[in-house]
């Protein structure tokens, strides 16, 4: 039986509104920084770190709103522990 386009692994974890292992290293490692920024308004941070080479790396051309959102739900899930 031939694998059909939308079930391959790529799409389906961008279907699914996850992160991959390294995805999420990645916000986790930078929890704090970002949690700080966001209390403070500092989106000058936010927007170095969505351009750093480590984010794209990681995240490709996905945005830093999808990324951030995908990674407050897998903590919500309860599969992040920050």
């Amino acid at each position: 039986m031939a694998i059909r386009e939308h079930d391959k692994p790529d799409q389906i974890a961008q279907d699914d509104w996850t992160l991959d292992a390294d995805q999420m290293l990645f916000m986790l490692q930078h929890h704090n920084p970002i949690e700080t920024a966001y209390a403070s308004g500092d989106m000058e941070f936010l927007r170095e770190l969505a351009q750093s080479e480590a984010y794209i790396a990681a995240f490709g051309d996905m945005s830093w709103d999808e990324a951030y959102d995908r990674y407050e739900c897998m903590l919500e899930d309860g599969d992040g522990n920050p």
